[in-house]
């Protein structure tokens, strides 16, 4: 494996870019979508121009987080840095594979399995969810986690943690950074007993 970028390195390399497509893996659940629109959010606060993508649609369950964002209405965004997150393998983007498989720039994860496809990797493999690696970088860059971007990450942490029930780490920490801005959606839309 190549060097793993620490969380400051990754937040360097995105505050260089101006325009930054995010990717999210197939049949995405609530940590790839958590984790992409948490630092969609972050990034745009810094007048960046992002799009977040998808093989497969948003699952309305998490339209909370997304709201009325449509990625069709971007198709045609000039590509200059291409992160994915929540991405273990390239084959993981399904039908972006294609396009943007041999093109990724940065990948932020948390997967022990992640194959190192792309050009520069931020790899957490304790963390329970990508959402904490990403919560790291979004500090990096500067931002409190609150508002949205917190609501994004808590979101992340409770899906792929089963509530903080399938993985023994430091995500009820992680968790805790969110503060109640996460806490409020991500726990009514979910139900998990998290604290």
């Amino acid at each position: 494996m190549r060097e793993n970028l620490s969380a400051a390195r990754a937040a360097e390399l995105l505050m260089q870019k101006d325009n930054i497509t995010l990717l999210c893996h197939r049949r995405p659940d609530g940590d790839t979508v958590g984790s992409a629109f948490a630092l969609y959010y972050a990034l745009k606060e810094l007048g960046k121009e992002v799009r977040v993508l998808c093989a497969d649609a948003l699952p309305k369950q998490y339209d909370y987080l997304y709201g009325d964002y449509t990625p069709s209405r971007v198709l045609d965004w000039p590509v200059e840095y291409v992160v994915t997150v929540d991405v273990a393998t390239a084959g993981m983007l399904g039908g972006l594979e294609e396009k943007y498989g041999h093109m990724v720039d940065l990948c932020i994860d948390h997967h022990p399995s992640n194959s190192d496809y792309a050009a520069q990797t931020c790899l957490w493999q304790e963390a329970g969810a990508c959402a904490e690696p990403v919560a790291a970088v979004i500090k990096a860059i500067g931002l409190p986690v609150s508002g949205k971007i917190a609501e994004c990450l808590y979101t992340g942490l409770v899906t792929d943690t089963g509530g903080f029930r399938f993985f023994q780490y430091r995500g009820r920490d992680a968790a805790a950074g969110c503060g109640d801005h996460g806490k409020r959606r991500g726990y009514r839309r979910h139900q998990y007993p998290c604290f």
